[in-house]
């Protein structure tokens, strides 16, 4: 179970958020009777009989999801029960979802009441079928925050359960398209710790080694552009967080053993790498290592030590012969002005990724 990090400090929402999903952590005890037995779970193809035993379990535990809180938490709990763990085969997922998704769960997203609205797309997180992800994308796009944050932790949560099946619940167009919908909402999003929440979605999918390629291409390309669209004088310290969450995931995700990666992909990771050394450049040149009474100096080396790392590596598995690293991450904090020169040549129109094997332009990088 994929536990939750908030960026501290957290917002009010985030807290309410993280409240909600603590609340009711682990499934009361229910009678042996009210439970689905494993058989059923696991079943290959649902009989006619084990169809009426879901049925009747969703109906049994769906009929407080609207009322009080206390209620909510119990059904909640009972819904989420037999999707813990690996347990839960595609055939049981399909029929649980068709049971839950429209006729349940997709009526409470028009709830006055946040709490049923979060409980109902935390359901939907883990159900992990083509429907439940079209619900999180519908919630991805509502005007409250701790929605949209949930529906990204439940984009997550999704691409964690697929990672574990036999037979996959959802198609791999799907896939693919739930992973441009993630990459859509990084560009668009406002609120700094729901970039954060689809900046790990991204993640997890770039697990999936049929689609590690992919998810590693959208969310280069879509936190490049925030990266080179930002001031670094005025981005909170939670965005800074999650632009260096992509740095350092994009870079372990390329030294991991799954999956291949195509040149395109390789050039867009390196261009992410580029952008984090230059929001560094950018910071210092405009004495912004400090906000709010805060040095954010640490952050900024960490930012500019991924960049590098990260553009190096791709580089390498490019098949180039990388220059040897000038440890960002160390002279931007010692020597200011070496870290300044050597990062602008790093990226000005002689470094290594304007050059071959990228040919990246050197405008890519906004420096003075």
């Amino acid at each position: 179970m994929i536990q939750r990090n908030f960026t501290r400090p957290l917002k009010a929402w985030a807290l309410f958020a993280a409240l909600v999903c603590a609340f009711s952590f682990a499934a009361p005890a229910r009678a042996q009777g009210d439970q689905l037995e494993p058989s059923l779970l696991r079943s290959p193809q649902l009989t006619p009989d084990q169809k009426k035993r879901v049925e009747a379990y969703v109906s049994a535990h769906s009929k407080q999801l609207s009322g009080k809180a206390e209620g909510i938490s119990k059904d909640r709990a009972a819904l989420l029960e037999p999707l813990r763990g690996t347990g839960a085969a595609t055939p049981f997922r399909l029929e649980y979802s068709g049971l839950l998704v429209d006729p349940v769960l997709m009526p409470l997203l028009a709830s006055e009441n946040e709490l049923v609205v979060v409980n109902a797309v935390v359901i939907a997180g883990d159900l992990a079928t083509q429907r439940s992800v079209d619900l999180l994308k519908e919630a991805a796009s509502s005007a409250k925050p701790a929605v949209r944050y949930e529906a990204s932790y439940g984009l997550r949560r999704t691409f964690e359960a697929l990672s574990s099946m036999e037979a996959p619940s959802i198609q791999s167009d799907q896939v693919d398209a739930a992973i441009d919908f993630i990459g859509g909402r990084i560009g668009k999003e406002g609120d700094a710790i729901v970039v954060d929440g689809l900046v790990r979605a991204a993640l997890e999918a770039a697990k999936l080694p049929r689609h590690r390629s992919r998810a590693l291409s959208v969310l280069s390309k879509e936190v490049s552009a925030r990266c080179r669209a930002l001031s670094p004088a005025d981005a909170p310290d939670a965005l800074l967080q999650s632009m260096l969450r992509a740095g350092i995931g994009a870079r372990d995700t390329l030294a991991g053993p799954r999956g291949q990666i195509d040149v395109a992909t390789l050039s867009s990771v390196a261009k992410l790498g580029g952008q984090l050394v230059a929001l560094a450049v950018r910071a210092v040149e405009l004495r912004a290592t400090q906000s709010g009474g805060v040095d954010r100096r640490d952050r900024l080396a960490d930012i500019a030590g991924a960049g590098e790392t990260l553009a190096l590596l791709a580089l390498n598995l490019q098949g180039s012969r990388p220059p040897e690293t000038k440890r960002f991450d160390e002279s931007i904090k010692t020597a200011e002005a070496q870290f300044l020169v050597d990062a602008k040549d790093f990226l000005g129109a002689r470094g290594p990724l304007v050059g071959e094997p990228f040919k990246i332009p050197a405008a890519e990088f906004p420096l003075k």
